[in-house]
């Protein structure tokens, strides 16, 4: 195994949370939303932003976390996508929204009852309106 891209080395993910009181999504209006996710490089507005989401994984940390065990769930699942002439973390900042039901939640989705029919481009939009004015005013 080689060792870690110079790019990656000492790269820590920071936790970002945006709260909204309600969005509309597909017809649906969301009340209560609270979207999670985790930022790697400078803050946001200091360079060009990267969303990743991790569709298959669920995880928000395709560059891990090396200040945790690796028995936490936090390890790499694409680091092969960043470094040099890529995504490079120290000069892009690097957004990883979690999913719903992974560290973003509305009213109601934890609700027995059938959930909503959202589909996976609504839930795209659902991270990409609640963080459409950061920072949060």
């Amino acid at each position: 195994m080689s060792s870690p891209s110079p790019v990656l080395t000492g790269t820590r993910p920071r936790q970002l949370v945006v709260e909204r009181p309600s969005l509309t999504i597909e017809r649906h209006t969301l009340t209560d939303v609270r979207l999670g996710g985790w930022a790697y490089g400078p803050e946001l507005g200091e360079a060009p932003v990267v969303v990743v989401s991790g569709g298959i994984t669920a995880s928000p940390f395709p560059l891990g976390d090396p200040g945790t065990s690796p028995d936490d769930g936090r390890e790499a699942w694409w680091p092969a996508m960043f470094g040099a002439g890529l995504i490079e973390p120290a000069h892009h900042t690097v957004l990883c929204p979690c999913w719903p039901g992974n560290g973003s939640t509305w009213r109601g989705f934890d609700d027995p009852s059938p959930p909503i029919g959202i589909s996976v481009l609504g839930l795209a939009c659902v991270m990409g309106c609640a963080t459409a004015t950061w920072p949060p005013a």
